[in-house]
């Protein structure tokens, strides 16, 4: 999956490219592995290592790096012994370095910064000089380094460009026509050319299902639209529907996402799916919409598990929505009243 990041401006000194951290040369775990065994023999300089690693930062690179090989070692013979501190060497520099651009995207005047998960070497803590605040509002270092993770892991593995404002593709347009804020974004699952906000998505993607799901209705001869989120979330945090009587006299518990009323229009089943993105992939809103369009239905209610998550890692999305208690799988409630076709 990929995410964008959009800037008001990116340094001069980041070029556009690759970005990640490099793993140690083999020269350079050479050089130290040859600076060791100067300094000691195998077993005694890991029986040195181990006993005085934990108590001084200072005690010289082969120490330091010996320590993470464990105690178990000293049995082994020196062969093994050595193949486990030449891999320790080369998993601790290669996770010290720093990330620099790895290779430059040329022919392009335009600031782009790649991101991927082979770019973190599995090591999620990075300089906030390459994330622009982009993550600032996910809380802690600590904190950030986790959901980096999980963004960089999550579908197999997913890549981040952080781009200028001003250097976004022609082509790539913002959801309501409007103009793009600092943030990260997201590509709408149905049109490839539209980005969506990752900050409060949860809500957005809501809106998006409603705002189709009233207009297809609207288009067919509605009368009056009722549309209830009927989920419950119980103390174990697992999610099932309220038992609903769909009498709409009856009392019961709900939140009221659109109530609508209409006066007679035009029946137009061509507007009622046109530039519908969301509501084709409801199949009870859709079989309601295909019955009214062939017949003249009055009257329709049902209940339909909704997805706000747009299948994208929770962990994540929770990150970057306010609450973090939702559950992306909503039950709603829908009760649609229609016009006569033959007195519209």
């Amino acid at each position: 999956m990929k995410y964008i990041g959009i800037v008001n401006k990116i340094r001069d000194d980041h070029e556009s490219g690759f970005y990640g951290r490099a793993p140690v040369t083999d020269e350079k775990a050479n050089e130290l592995l040859e600076e060791a065994s100067n300094s000691f023999g195998w077993a005694e300089a890991l029986k040195v290592g181990l006993t005085v690693a934990s108590f001084s930062p200072v005690i010289g690179t082969f120490a330091r790096i010996v320590a993470l090989v464990g105690a178990g070692t000293i049995k082994t013979n020196n062969n093994v012994v050595k193949e486990r501190i030449e891999k320790a060497i080369t998993s601790k520099f290669r996770k010290k370095n720093s990330f620099k651009l790895q290779r430059q995207i040329d022919g392009t005047d335009k600031k782009i910064l790649v991101f991927n998960e082979d770019s973190f070497d599995n090591d999620y803590k990075i300089d906030n000089k390459y994330l622009y605040g982009l993550f600032d509002n996910v809380g802690s270092l600590k904190t950030r380094s986790k959901v980096l993770k999980t963004l960089f892991t999550s579908k197999g593995g997913s890549q981040l460009d952080i781009v200028e404002r001003g250097d976004l593709p022609d082509n790539i347009q913002h959801l309501n026509k409007g103009h793009f804020s600092e943030g990260i974004y997201i590509f709408h699952p149905k049109n490839e050319n539209i980005l969506i906000p990752l900050q409060g998505s949860n809500e957005l993607i809501q809106s998006l299902i409603l705002e189709e799901t009233v207009r297809a209705f609207e288009a067919l001869g509605a009368k009056k639209i009722t549309i209830n989120d009927i989920t419950q979330i119980n103390s174990s945090t697992k999610v099932k529907a309220k038992k609903v009587d769909v009498d709409i006299t009856s009392k019961y518990d709900k939140t009221i996402l659109r109530e609508k009323r209409f006066g007679k229009g035009v029946f137009n089943p061509e507007r009622a799916i046109q530039n519908k993105y969301f509501i084709q992939d409801i199949p009870s809103v859709m079989t309601t919409i295909e019955g009214r369009k062939s017949g003249n239905q009055l009257e329709e209610k049902f209940s339909e598990t909704i997805s706000l998550n747009l299948g994208m890692d929770i962990e994540m999305l929770d990150a970057f929505n306010a609450n973090t208690n939702l559950s992306y799988l909503r039950e709603w409630f829908f009760h649609i009243e229609f016009y006569d076709k033959n007195e519209m």
